[in-house]
């Protein structure tokens, strides 16, 4: 089939975090965001060979590090019941924490990773326009962050470093 026609706007996109928990990754859906995600897969190192000054040789040499970045209107900090989006991130809360309803969320720690350790998906709704499927980038083993600024709305600002895969999609 032809690359879709339709171009795909803010209110087609959804930012989905996972855990590591295996077979069915716990789910944190992004609710009240303006639509800011935006994603660097990077670029790898390079190591240029030189001989007399002239380059004779260009080779790869450190995988790259992606970024990630998106925000969200802050509602809650903390969520003894429900949990909420820093709760996710940092696995504490009543739901997401030790000893909730919803069983501890597990980072995906595998290759000796440290930290708040997550997957994000970002969905672009397509089959609502016409096409054959939607669209999906998942980036995979995300050490995340959070920041937050007061304003109007609040706002939650959240980071990450892609030490995983990113992988582009039908979904």
């Amino acid at each position: 089939m032809a690359e879709s026609v339709i171009p795909k706007v803010i209110k087609d996109g959804t930012i989905t975090l996972l855990d590591g928990t295996t077979p069915t990754a716990l789910e944190y859906e992004i609710q009240c965001e303006d639509g800011t995600f935006a994603i660097d897969p990077g670029t790898p190192e390079t190591v240029d060979v030189y001989d007399r000054d002239s380059l004779c040789s260009s080779r790869l040499g450190r995988d790259a590090i992606g970024t990630l970045s998106f925000s969200a209107h802050m509602r809650e900090f903390a969520n003894d019941t429900d949990g909420t989006l820093l709760d996710f991130i940092e696995g504490t809360g009543g739901k997401y924490g030790s000893g909730g309803s919803t069983p501890a969320l597990n980072s995906d720690t595998t290759g000796a990773m440290e930290g708040n350790i997550r997957h994000v998906k970002y969905l672009a709704e397509g089959t609502d326009h016409g096409d054959a499927h939607d669209h999906q980038i998942l980036a995979t083993k995300v050490r995340l962050s959070w920041s937050f600024s007061e304003g109007n709305p609040d706002i939650i600002n959240v980071t990450g470093q892609i030490l995983g895969t990113i992988t582009r999609s039908e979904a």
